[in-house]
């Protein structure tokens, strides 16, 4: 007899135990904090942080690649003539592939002066002063 009491005691400890992780889990899911939608209405974001639209982006790019004027807009929106920070990064990522493009332009006629300097170097003694 008193072994079948030592396992029903044994078996209620273990219902019990079982039940009381089944609270314990429900506790968990309890307080597990739900995601949070990151997304937020464009009213409640401040101005300097505004997204640019594509139309936006449109518009910068075709005023940026108008000669003068857009080199000299480019250099004032890169430089903080705006506050929005998208669009000071987007005018200062454009000031940097224009830098870039303009360093492999004078690296490129550097090249092409050279070899032409080269080539002619030969016919040096035959010119006439």
């Amino acid at each position: 007899m008193e072994e079948n009491k030592e396992i029903i005691n044994a078996e209620s400890e273990n219902a019990t135990a079982s039940e009381s992780n089944t609270n314990t889990s429900n506790e968990k899911e309890n307080n597990v904090t739900k995601p949070v939608n990151k997304r937020s209405d464009e009213s409640t974001i401040p101005s300097e942080y505004k997204p640019i639209s594509m139309w936006g982006y449109f518009g910068y790019e075709v005023l940026f690649s108008i000669p003068l004027i857009g080199l000299i807009m480019l250099v004032v929106f890169s430089l903080g003539g705006t506050k929005n920070q998208n669009l000071k990064n987007f005018a200062r990522s454009k000031f940097c592939i224009l830098i870039v493009l303009l360093a492999l332009i004078g690296l490129a006629c550097l090249i092409i002066g050279v070899d032409a300097v080269l080539k002619e170097l030969p016919n040096v003694k035959s010119w006439k002063y």
